[in-house]
């Protein structure tokens, strides 16, 4: 794969070293971005950007910059500042230089997502005094503006410390000595801007996205909660985010969205789910007294069936009490649990694959209802211990929608997989409910 790199000197030479320490074979030629002589970077852009199989910007101000001033023929990307450069922004201002980060000077986030991030690590937005800018990157002088903007709230309104993500800007703050800090992307962050690009080539190309992974981390103990000062958490969530990057990186996945408690992941795979299964594994083994780690993987002809899988997996895995994974694939196979401590994908742990004979394979087939649907529905009951369910009933199991229910329940009954029992009685108010038996004889 071969690309173009367009930022900052310092930016390109940070991206550029991260890059090839990951991906040796990928060819990279640099472009050098200079706020105040754009129009020679946009020529350059113009006549030289078919050469290449994509553009990584590093960062978004260049990215939104050129981005209204033609219109891409290959893919673009730029490396985002996320939630992990801002904790790690906060850290090296108050630890490393003991500024003041309960009143900040901020470009890059909107204050709604500082303030998310600032009550993740336990900061109430009482405590706490957030000023941000908001130039738009077209204009010539934004870095102009962006640095005017910080040295007046340092001189006037008093604020501790500037957090930018903009390398000129924190070069021209530290010129004229405010106290400053650059949010710096990282490893993480750079695979995840080059799986993107790499994942953009594909559907371009007419490649389609057919594995979806969901991982979430939960607190072992809902109870447990951080403590102002505690960095275990902080630490420990920026740890999992390096792990699910280089993971990431491992099986050419993009990450699509993330927060520090969850990640969604989207490849295009040949992989069978017995290939899956042992790098899950890996993700899987973890001794951390934090928080569990749970994986819902999604296989499908579609970015859209894949993802439904995912959605059923993840709340399978969030069953379990400890890091554990399922894997749901289009065919209608469910496995899992895994839980990361096992040679054997499904030995020893209460597993279940559905073989190719299995009853509710026939039944998916025949009535269009999804086998990881039939498999809640048969749980649900089993679960609530009855044998009969109203709509409603069966909606809140699930979790879905009552009219996504009702149109599941009429396939089973045009099927001949469910019928009517009867009607429910001793309602306060409205009309009754009508109550169905399902029919899966699975015995």
């Amino acid at each position: 794969m071969r690309i173009l790199l367009v930022g900052h000197p310092k930016s390109i030479s940070r991206a550029r070293r991260m890059i090839l320490q990951e991906y040796r074979d990928m060819e990279i030629e640099t472009l050098y971005f200079d706020p105040s002589c754009q129009e020679k970077t946009l020529e350059f852009l113009l006549a030289r950007e078919h050469a290449f199989d994509g553009v990584l910007f590093t960062g978004k101000v260049p990215y939104k910059l050129f981005l209204e001033s033609m219109t891409p023929t290959v893919p673009w990307q730029y490396i985002s500042r996320d939630e992990r450069q801002f904790l790690g922004a906060l850290l090296c201002a108050s630890f490393t230089h003991h500024y003041d980060i309960h009143r900040i000077s901020l470009d890059s986030f909107s204050e709604k997502e500082a303030l998310d991030i600032f009550r993740k690590i336990d900061i109430s937005a009482r405590e706490l005094a957030i000023r941000t800018f908001h130039g738009q990157p077209s204009a010539r002088d934004y870095a102009s503006q962006c640095f005017l903007f910080h040295k007046d709230n340092l001189a006037s309104w008093h604020a501790g410390v500037a957090i930018t993500g903009i390398s000129p800007v924190y070069l021209m703050l530290q010129d004229a000595g405010i106290p400053s800090v650059l949010m710096q992307f990282g490893l993480p962050s750079t695979i995840d801007a080059i799986n993107r690009l790499k994942l953009h080539c594909l559907q371009t190309s007419g490649a389609e996205c057919d594995m979806v992974l969901i991982i979430r981390l939960r607190k072992r103990y809902e109870s447990m909660t951080p403590v102002e000062g505690d960095l275990r958490h902080i630490t420990t969530k920026m740890d999992y985010g390096m792990r699910i990057s280089e993971f990431a990186s491992r099986i050419n996945a993009a990450i699509l969205n993330f927060s520090m408690d969850e990640y969604v992941l989207a490849a295009r795979t040949d992989r069978r789910p017995d290939d899956i299964y042992p790098l899950l594994s890996q993700l899987l083994n973890s001794e951390d007294t934090l928080y569990t780690l749970h994986v819902g993987a999604g296989l499908g002809k579609h970015i859209r069936s894949a993802k439904n899988g995912a959605d059923f997996s993840i709340s399978r895995a969030l069953m379990e009490p400890g890091n554990a994974a399922f894997i749901a694939c289009d065919d209608g196979t469910v496995l899992g649990p895994l839980h990361g401590s096992s040679n054997h994908p499904l030995a020893g742990q209460g597993g279940h694959l559905l073989e190719a004979g299995d009853p509710l394979l026939v039944i998916s087939r025949e009535s269009g209802v999804g086998t990881h649907i039939l498999l809640s529905i048969e749980q649900s009951l089993q679960w609530e211990k009855r044998a009969c369910m109203t709509a409603r009933q069966l909606s809140g199991c699930l979790q879905l929608p009552l009219r996504s229910t009702h149109r599941i329940i009429r396939k089973l009954l045009d099927a001949g997989y469910a019928e009517i029992a009867g009607k429910e009685s001793g309602q306060a108010a409205g009309r009754p409910g009508t109550i169905y038996r399902f029919r899966f004889n699975r015995e």
